[in-house]
């Protein structure tokens, strides 16, 4: 029971992290994102929404108050303000004077907590590694990195954030071409996942085949480079659609870049989760959403041909 609590936790923090980025993406005002830097919340000061520490420190001074919930990653934390909802640090440091005020839980995973007397919390949780839990067959599926410390959850973050900013990235330089794979992944989803499986069937043997004779070693290369980015904006034209879904569901009007990093981030994330979590049969996921943005690219001729409407 107490491992699956813990399990359950963990869900809601990376949950509480994913709408906390939403929030940054849709442009919203009340919530707070800071990279790397400093966030100083003053007396009397009232932050309406979320605020996100991504290696950075922060200070509530006395009578500021943040109306929904603090995560903290790699950061730090000195308050003497209030919370109304929950503190999550991961791999942080939470520092309480006696007049802070936190009226839901603290969650630490890898992180520290100073609390000084006469600081009100409403619980505190620790999430540590997972060395006490019954090994299982879960326990030895691929995710089972998660007992490794906080090194891997990094990692695995850093991967997601890094998809995000190429979707930035895919989205400021060829907005038209991810416009039209996105629309091949909406318009013709079955299609696309024949054609991508068939074509990377194709790829394969051929990159096989010119490895084989040695000499054509140099076109292999350059084939699998092709394959490769290929197959990388497709996950990301998959993104964007889910992005678009997002911005419909939360009536919005995001730009393509934003609209395809914040998309590309949820759909990254959940398909590495799920292949991690389900082992043996996990990878099919991951590998099923790449062959319909690898088929999307190829049926548009990577984003430089729109579907031909009947």
């Amino acid at each position: 029971m107490e491992g699956n609590k813990r399990w359950q936790i963990m869900i809601i923090l990376m949950a509480g992290l994913i709408l906390s980025l939403l929030s940054l993406a849709a442009g919203m005002k009340e919530g707070k994102v800071v990279i790397g830097g400093e966030y100083v919340l003053r007396s009397g000061e009232t932050l309406a929404g979320d605020l996100v520490m991504i290696g950075g420190h922060a200070i509530l001074e006395e009578n500021g108050l943040v109306q929904r919930n603090l995560a903290l990653i790699g950061s730090s934390l000195e308050s003497s303000g209030t919370v109304q909802g929950d503190i999550v640090g991961i791999g942080s440091r939470i520092d309480l004077t006696s007049s802070a005020i936190v009226k839901g839980r603290v969650m630490l995973l890898n992180a520290t907590l100073q609390s000084e007397a006469g600081a009100q919390v409403g619980e505190v949780v620790h999430l540590k590694p997972f060395s006490n839990i019954n090994p299982s067959p879960f326990y030895q599926s691929r995710f089972n990195w998660l007992s490794m410390g906080i090194g891997r959850w990094f990692a695995f973050l850093f991967k997601v954030f890094a998809w995000s900013a190429l979707a930035v990235l895919i989205g400021l330089l060829f907005p038209h071409a991810l416009e039209r794979i996105a629309d091949a992944v909406s318009a013709e989803t079955a299609i696309a996942i024949g054609l991508g499986f068939l074509t990377w069937i194709i790829s394969i043997t051929v990159i096989l085949f010119l490895i084989i004779t040695l000499i054509f070693i140099p076109l292999a290369f350059v084939a699998a480079i092709i394959v490769s980015a290929g197959w990388f904006m497709g996950i990301i034209g998959v993104g964007a659609v889910l992005g678009k879904k997002i911005t419909l569901l939360l009536h919005q009007d995001w730009s393509l870049p934003i609209t395809a990093a914040v998309g590309t981030f949820i759909l990254v994330f959940i398909i590495n989760a799920i292949s991690a979590l389900i082992p043996c049969i996990g990878w099919t996921v991951p590998f099923l959403f790449g062959l319909l943005g690898f088929g999307a690219v190829v049926m548009t001729r990577f984003g430089t041909e729109a579907l031909v409407k009947n």
